[in-house]
């Protein structure tokens, strides 16, 4: 479907599933509470990249919801590719 005339070059914003915005949301709080706040920009990417995959895994032998967060596996994978593409983006840890 081609978009309107007023919606070209616009935010698309609301194609992203609120409830997963608020669950990334959740878990970040958590994480910030265990760790620190913005603790996650001096970690290593390799750190990054091995929790997304163990999220993954878990995810993928079905084990949805993580224990102790009791939050979905895959928004710990969104979460950690998101701390990568920040890394990748401002200082490139390996």
């Amino acid at each position: 479907m081609k978009p309107l005339k007023d919606e070209v070059n616009k935010s698309a914003i609301e194609y992203i599933d609120p409830n997963m915005i608020l669950e990334l949301w959740d878990l970040l709080y958590k994480w910030a509470e265990k760790y620190a706040p913005m603790s996650w920009v001096d970690v290593k990417t390799e750190s990054h990249y091995a929790s997304a995959m163990r999220h993954l895994l878990k995810w993928r032998t079905w084990e949805l919801i993580d224990e102790e967060t009791k939050i979905h596996h895959l928004t710990a994978v969104i979460a950690n590719a998101m701390f990568i593409m920040y890394n990748e983006k401002n200082k490139w840890k390996i």
